[in-house]
């Protein structure tokens, strides 16, 4: 061939049926940063949460607490004696 061409149709035609695949880079590093950044995230949104989850929790537990108690108090003699059983 005159010219030293390597290419079927000439050096300047662009080539076909050549498929290259490639991994996107979300897919290739899903978890990077996952436990660096992931702990502190769940940190912040926890301690972000507390004041709405917290005071709810004991209020409810202290309800509960002394519930328990009078139920138990009401169970003793003087208890009893008290409430006219």
């Amino acid at each position: 061939m005159a010219g030293g061409g390597a290419y079927i149709g000439g050096p300047h035609q662009a080539q076909t049926g050549i498929v290259t695949y490639q991994i996107s880079p979300f897919r290739q590093r899903a978890f990077a940063g996952a436990f660096k950044k992931g702990v502190f995230n769940v940190v912040r949104r926890t301690t972000a949460q507390a004041p709405y989850i917290i005071p709810p929790f004991l209020i409810g537990y202290s309800m509960f607490k002394y519930c328990k108690d009078k139920y138990a108090w009401y169970h003793t003699k003087e208890g009893a004696a008290h409430a006219g059983h």
